[in-house]
């Protein structure tokens, strides 16, 4: 398929920005599948609702937007905010919304949109089924069925709420796996690199400790993190940056951008 080209990035930092795609989907094929399945499938319920589960960096909105992007010819696809969606709920009752092509609406950060969510599903729940399919797509980094927001929204207790849980395609939140192969983690550490110092790619790949390390490292199967490793081996030289944790790693990346913005202050 054709896809769009990476985003013209200002600052390195914006490399990490999932609408930068700079960070390549590789990996993730079962992932992609599996949401197209759940989105072009014909079902007798036209209305369907996924929960998509993964820690911070593990990719979630960056599946997201690809699938957009692949559904887009046919479909109506997009992220919606909070903001958004309580105006649209104080303006329609969703009983009465009538979408006029296939639509899917994907909700990061679900909790935060849990309250409205919650009365949204209830009017949709007892709507007849539509001429065209709905799809929302919820992501998360966690959800349990029997606690929090994802009961909040689909079982918060009461005759009233009950369909929404048929709403829910599969019952349970889907997580998103770790990248397991090496070839893919090296995938997005050099699409990164090549993008700041592309002569630093080729002493990169050659490293002979690098397949290992990248096996190791404790957050290696999270693009965002290979992503960040990626900025600092770029301004570094080497591959220290992949024997940091997570926290050493954010602080390390924070601190170059810190030394940005100062420099660019002082030169005003």
């Amino acid at each position: 398929e054709t896809h769009p080209p990476p985003v013209r990035c200002r600052t390195h930092l914006r490399l990490l920005l999932p609408t930068a795609r700079a960070i390549p989907l590789v990996g993730r094929d079962e992932e992609m599948a599996n949401l197209l399945r759940f989105v072009q499938d014909d079902s007798p319920n036209n209305i369907r609702a996924r929960v998509l589960t993964g820690s911070g960096g593990s990719g979630k909105t960056r599946l997201a937007l690809e699938l957009c992007y692949r559904i887009k010819a046919t479909w109506n696809a997009g992220f919606v905010t909070t903001q958004a969606l309580a105006r649209f709920f104080k303006q329609q009752d969703a009983s009465e919304w009538g979408w006029q092509k296939p639509t899917l609406i994907v909700f990061d950060y679900a909790a935060a949109h849990a309250a409205v969510l919650a009365e949204w599903l209830t009017e949709l729940q007892d709507r007849p089924v539509p001429p065209y399919p709905l799809r929302l797509l919820l992501l998360e980094r966690h959800a349990d069925v029997d606690s929090g927001w994802h009961q909040a929204v689909f079982s918060p207790g009461g005759w009233s709420h009950m369909r929404k849980r048929e709403l829910l395609d599969p019952p349970e939140p889907v997580a998103i796996r770790s990248l397991p192969e090496p070839a893919d983690r090296l995938a997005i550490l050099s699409a990164v690199v090549q993008r700041i110092a592309p002569e630093l790619l080729e002493k990169l790949i050659n490293e002979p400790a690098l397949p290992q390390q990248l096996s190791q490292s404790p957050w290696g199967g999270d693009p965002l993190y290979l992503a960040m490793a990626a900025l600092t081996i770029a301004r570094s030289g080497d591959t220290s940056a992949l024997r940091l944790g997570r926290t050493e790693l954010a602080l390390e990346v924070a601190g170059h951008e810190q030394q940005r913005l100062r420099k660019l202050a002082n030169s005003h």
